[in-house]
């Protein structure tokens, strides 16, 4: 399993909007979609990672491994993502929607004050609707 705090060596309190775990089949799923969304094979991925050139398809065909750290970061990267979209929960298409949804809200000192001193059921009724919205 992964843990977010494995990104920084510290332990971590991890929103509940972050995977704070991923089995390996998440992880590797992952990689596969990124690579999917990027329109890039996986040859091409894994040469852009700096990685031998069959190691992303030997991850996602044989599923008998996990990546480093320090290669699933150059994977990430290379994909044009970040740790932050990768690790996002439920899904990295809902990173894009929701950074779009915190800007707005950051832009707009009324709704930001009232969002942060919501309880938790209330914060998240709001944003359920602010999505609905916008």
């Amino acid at each position: 399993m992964y843990y977010i705090c494995c990104i920084c060596g510290y332990e971590l309190k991890v929103p509940k909007c972050y995977n704070a775990s991923m089995e390996q089949k998440d992880v590797i799923n992952r990689v596969s979609q990124l690579r999917t969304r990027e329109k890039k094979s996986a040859r091409a991925a894994s040469i852009l990672a700096g990685l031998n050139e069959r190691y992303i398809n030997g991850l996602e065909n044989h599923r008998n491994h996990l990546p480093s750290i320090e290669a699933l970061f150059a994977i990430i990267a290379s994909l044009n993502s970040t740790p932050a979209e990768f690790f996002y929960h439920p899904s990295m298409s809902a990173y894009s929607e929701d950074q779009k949804l915190l800007k707005l809200v950051k832009e707009n000192k009324e709704i930001f004050d009232l969002l942060v001193e919501a309880t938790p059921d209330r914060r998240a009724a709001a944003l359920a609707v602010l999505k609905l919205v916008f």
